[in-house]
Parts: structure tokens; sequence; C-alpha cells
């Protein structure tokens, strides 16, 4: 991981990149700061929903105390604009750019629980719409907006169904 963090430091982004997917083939769980540098990368290579998809990981995972959550924050805030600005110009700029999130277990630390990226937290999920605003409670996160370790590995992985559903 460290020599991709160092390609990526000296502006090798697709070095780094094909480092990251080496080490994400080999660690089980997936440590927190490779989620990280994979978001960070992910931004640098103009993959931005990927970039928001990893950053958005690592947040959920690390909450405000992660160490590298200012620096998170911003590049979230700078991808969601950029990709906005991607989508306004180009409708085909989001087919086939996404490294999925299919066999891989992310590390939840020592909780074993943290913040559901649906509601973030919330417990309900809140939609503005033409016809005003709706508000639905979140079908993955428990009563206080957490998931368990388990429950968030099988979100990212596309396949936790909906409390009613299990």
């Amino acid at each position: 991981m460290d020599e991709g963090v160092a390609l990526m430091e000296a502006g090798q982004y697709q070095e780094a990149d094909i480092k990251f997917k080496e080490v994400l083939e080999k660690l089980n769980p997936v440590p927190s700061n490779l989620v990280f540098y994979i978001g960070k990368n992910s931004y640098f290579l103009k993959n931005y929903k990927q970039s928001i998809d990893w950053l958005n990981k690592y947040m959920a995972l690390k909450g405000t105390g992660g160490m590298y959550f200012k620096e998170s924050s911003e590049l979230l805030r700078k991808s969601e604009q950029l990709l906005l600005d991607q989508k306004a110009s180009d409708t085909t700029a989001f087919i086939g750019t996404d490294t999925l999130f299919t066999h891989n277990y992310v590390d939840c630390g020592n909780s074993g629980k943290f913040i559901c990226p649906v509601c973030k937290g919330q417990t309900v999920i809140i939609e503005k719409g033409k016809f005003g605003t709706t508000y639905r409670t979140c079908p993955f996160s428990d009563d206080k907006g957490m998931l368990t370790c388990d429950e968030y590995n099988l979100l990212i992985q596309g396949k936790l169904k909906p409390k009613a559903q299990r």
C-alpha cells in the first residue's frame, strides 16, 4: 500500500491505481486508510463517482474522528461538484467506470457498528420532490441509524436486503 501512496503523491495516478487494486485483492478485511487512498486517487484520476463512493465508505467507517476526515470532506465536496458538472456535459461519463466492491470485507474497527450511509444515521430518508418533502424510515439501519459491520459490508456489496425482507 505504501508503494501506491508514494506513486499517488508523485502524480503517477494510473500506477497507484494498479497498486491499490493489487493490495485490495490481497487484504481482507480492507483497512480504512486504503479506502481513503483509493477515494483520493480516484479523484485525481477524474473518476468522481468512484471517488465519492470510496470517500463515503471511509467517512462511514471513521466518522469525524478519522485521521483523513478533513481531507476526505474536501475531496468529497469537490468530487460531488465535478461529477455534477461532468453529468451536465456528458451523460456517457458514468458508464463502466466503477470498480465494484463485491468481494472484500471492510474492517469496521473496535466498535463493530457505524453510521448507516443510506440515512446518514438519522433513521429517516428525506426526499424533496416536485410535490413536497417525503419522509421514509430507513430500510437498512437500526433504530439509532446504525449498521453492524456485517450489515455494512453487505450493503456496500449490494447484498443487504431491507429489514422487511430479512
